[in-house]
């Protein structure tokens, strides 16, 4: 079924009570006018009607530019059950701004929800947004951002989100679902907080965010990179798995966290192993506002030694080896890489108390100084004291 909204306004729930089911098929709303789920198109109806759209299999899709507003004019209640199938919308969901005591309720519980356009406040404002126990599939190939507590149903409990798409979604809100986050695709930037979910982190996805959430793991493919380029990210346990990667970026090269990445956690335990490694992935920004611009991180100096806590962890870290970790300075794995010039110094990573610190030694250079002496046994007569082995 076709509905053009090219001049009209498609309202479900207009001064009397209406509920709009799809189970099977597909229900398309196209062209740019808004669709309204409760409320009275005049805006000034006195306990204007509900409007319930429920969808438990098929397909809806809202195309266009327009809203989709719930609970439109006042007292009146706006619901979107999305209980299985599949929910489309290049449209942004918003609680009506006309009149008082309207109510915009979004229920996940197994359905897929495609978001088909670039938003910033894709869903905020709402009266709520609950994840039940059949949870929230999120699909996106665009850059979107829900401000919406993703909230846990005090009856229907459970359930997680799973991020699906090639796009960049955040999550800005206080949310408090309890099911697992599964990043299965794409990118998930965790800016608001959820320590009851744990996250896992899958091949070809992406954890970024400065927020503070539960335990992660991060398998093998997939991606963790604190802050928003660059900053820190709160967790809870933390797991490298085999063939997992981190993405670390740094901007300034003497200043404390947040001039390059911090992962903060109550624990890390390393499951990779010498054969099959964790990658570190060293990533140099020039600029970072008010974008990140890939290039030489400032106060670098490749004759100084450095030293970077890139990962805190009030309860310890176990299973560490250096050997598990590959250090990598080229660009790989969506990074630019470490541009500055090394000039023949190294980075190593170690394990130190609870913190995992990266450090950078130069190259020793070390000259003879004393030409006036004939005994090179002297160690005042080099620049680095007596040499064990010869050099050209």
């Amino acid at each position: 079924m076709n509905v053009n909204l090219a001049g009209n306004r498609f309202l479900i729930g207009n001064k009397q009570a209406a509920v709009l089911t799809v189970s099977s098929g597909a229900l398309n709303f196209t062209n740019n006018n808004d669709l309204f789920i409760g409320g009275d198109t005049s805006f000034n109806t006195i306990n204007a009607a509900n409007g319930t759209l429920t969808i438990s299999g098929g397909s809806v899709n809202v195309s266009g530019t327009g809203s989709l507003v719930l609970g439109v004019s006042t007292n009146a209640t706006g619901t979107i059950n999305l209980d299985g199938g599949t929910f489309t919308t290049a449209r942004n969901i918003t609680l009506g701004n006309t009149g008082t005591g309207m109510t915009g309720t979004v229920n996940f519980n197994g359905g897929t929800i495609v978001i088909d356009a670039n938003s910033t406040s894709f869903m905020t404002g709402l009266t709520a947004a609950y994840i039940k126990s059949g949870g929230a599939i999120i699909n996106t190939a665009k850059t979107n951002t829900i401000g919406q507590a993703l909230l846990t149903d005090t009856v229907s409990t459970g359930g997680g989100l799973t991020k699906l798409g090639t796009g960049t979604l955040t999550l800005a809100g206080a949310n408090t679902y309890t099911g697992a986050t599964l990043v299965n695709a794409g990118t998930l930037v965790y800016n608001g907080t959820n320590t009851s979910t744990a996250t896992t982190v899958g091949s070809g996805a992406t954890l970024m965010g400065s927020g503070s959430i539960g335990n992660v793991t991060v398998n093998s493919g997939g991606t963790i990179s604190p802050g928003n380029s660059p900053g820190t990210l709160t967790v809870g346990a933390v797991t490298f798995g085999a063939g997992g990667n981190y993405n670390w970026q740094i901007y300034d090269a003497t200043a404390a966290a947040g001039g390059y990445d911090l992962l903060s956690g109550t624990s890390l335990n390393i499951t990779a192993d010498a054969t099959t490694k964790f990658n570190l992935n060293l990533w140099s920004l020039s600029a970072i506002s008010p974008s990140d611009v890939n290039g030489s991180a400032i106060n670098f100096a490749n004759t100084n030694s450095y030293s970077w806590t890139i990962g805190t962890f009030s309860g310890g870290i176990t299973n560490f080896n250096s050997s598990y970790f590959s250090i990598n300075t080229a660009s790989t794995n969506g990074t630019g890489g470490f541009a500055n010039s090394l000039g023949g110094g190294s980075f190593a990573l170690a394990a130190t108390n609870n913190n995992l610190v990266l450090s950078f030694t130069p190259l020793l250079v070390n000259n003879w100084t004393n030409t006036a002496n004939a005994n090179w046994s002297v160690a005042s007569a080099w620049s680095a004291g007596v040499p064990t082995s010869a050099q050209d």
